[in-house]
Protein backbone atom coordinates (compact mmCIF):
# COMPACT_ATOMS: atom_id res chain seq x y z
CA UNK A 1 0.00 0.00 0.00
CA UNK A 2 1.00 3.42 -0.40
CA UNK A 3 2.05 5.09 2.65
CA UNK A 4 2.85 9.19 3.59
CA UNK A 5 6.52 7.90 3.73
CA UNK A 6 6.89 6.69 0.05
CA UNK A 7 6.35 10.65 -0.48
CA UNK A 8 9.39 12.88 -0.71
CA UNK A 9 6.89 15.81 -0.97
CA UNK A 10 3.09 16.85 -2.00
CA UNK A 11 1.44 19.81 -2.05
CA UNK A 12 -2.72 19.50 -1.40
CA UNK A 13 -5.57 22.27 -2.29
CA UNK A 14 -8.32 22.77 -4.45
CA UNK A 15 -5.82 25.13 -6.94
CA UNK A 16 -3.52 23.98 -10.54
CA UNK A 17 -1.90 21.07 -10.59
CA UNK A 18 0.72 21.95 -12.85
CA UNK A 19 1.29 24.79 -10.65
CA UNK A 20 1.68 22.00 -7.57
CA UNK A 21 4.39 20.09 -10.09
CA UNK A 22 6.24 23.13 -10.78
CA UNK A 23 6.49 24.49 -7.22
CA UNK A 24 7.29 20.54 -6.00
CA UNK A 25 10.15 20.37 -8.15
CA UNK A 26 11.20 23.63 -7.69
CA UNK A 27 11.28 22.78 -3.59
CA UNK A 28 12.83 19.20 -4.87
CA UNK A 29 15.44 20.71 -6.72
CA UNK A 30 14.38 18.23 -9.72
CA UNK A 31 13.56 18.35 -13.55
CA UNK A 32 9.65 17.89 -13.88
CA UNK A 33 10.65 14.65 -16.17
CA UNK A 34 11.29 13.39 -12.90
CA UNK A 35 7.32 13.69 -11.63
CA UNK A 36 4.36 11.27 -12.19
CA UNK A 37 0.92 12.73 -11.84
CA UNK A 38 -1.56 9.97 -10.80
CA UNK A 39 -5.29 11.43 -10.85
CA UNK A 40 -9.05 10.00 -11.08
CA UNK A 41 -10.26 13.09 -13.06
CA UNK A 42 -9.38 12.86 -17.57
CA UNK A 43 -9.58 16.80 -17.21
CA UNK A 44 -6.82 17.65 -14.44
CA UNK A 45 -4.80 14.80 -16.45
CA UNK A 46 -5.28 16.61 -19.74
CA UNK A 47 -4.45 19.26 -18.16
CA UNK A 48 -0.80 18.53 -16.68
CA UNK A 49 -0.14 16.57 -20.08
CA UNK A 50 -1.04 19.62 -21.80
CA UNK A 51 1.08 22.30 -19.79
CA UNK A 52 3.71 19.85 -18.50
CA UNK A 53 4.71 17.22 -21.44
CA UNK A 54 7.74 16.53 -19.55
CA UNK A 55 5.48 14.82 -16.86
CA UNK A 56 4.52 11.08 -16.62
CA UNK A 57 0.51 11.23 -15.97
CA UNK A 58 -1.27 8.18 -15.18
CA UNK A 59 -5.07 7.48 -14.46
CA UNK A 60 -6.25 5.82 -11.41
CA UNK A 61 -8.43 3.14 -11.92
CA UNK A 62 -11.58 3.36 -10.05
CA UNK A 63 -10.95 -0.47 -8.75
CA UNK A 64 -9.11 -0.17 -5.93
CA UNK A 65 -7.27 -4.03 -6.96
CA UNK A 66 -5.97 -2.70 -10.48
CA UNK A 67 -4.67 1.03 -8.45
CA UNK A 68 -2.63 -2.04 -6.58
CA UNK A 69 -1.62 -3.63 -9.33
CA UNK A 70 -0.58 -0.22 -10.96
CA UNK A 71 1.51 1.12 -8.14
CA UNK A 72 3.43 -1.94 -8.03
CA UNK A 73 3.83 -2.96 -12.14
CA UNK A 74 4.12 0.10 -13.87
CA UNK A 75 7.46 1.39 -14.67
CA UNK A 76 7.50 4.63 -14.02
CA UNK A 77 6.80 3.95 -10.57
CA UNK A 78 9.67 1.68 -9.73
CA UNK A 79 12.12 2.15 -6.92
CA UNK A 80 15.34 3.20 -7.04
CA UNK A 81 17.73 0.11 -6.46
CA UNK A 82 21.01 2.52 -6.51
CA UNK A 83 22.70 4.13 -4.03
CA UNK A 84 21.41 7.50 -2.63
CA UNK A 85 23.59 10.53 -2.18
CA UNK A 86 23.74 13.22 0.28
CA UNK A 87 21.86 15.79 -1.60
CA UNK A 88 18.91 13.58 -2.40
CA UNK A 89 18.69 12.27 1.53
CA UNK A 90 18.53 16.37 2.34
CA UNK A 91 15.45 17.19 -0.89
CA UNK A 92 13.02 15.20 1.56
CA UNK A 93 14.10 16.80 4.94
CA UNK A 94 11.72 18.96 6.41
Amino acid sequence: ALKKEHLAAWQIHWGSKATSLRRLASELRLGLEAFVFLDDNPMELESVRQQLPEVITLSIPSDREAFSDLLGRHWALDRWKGSLTAEDTQRTQK
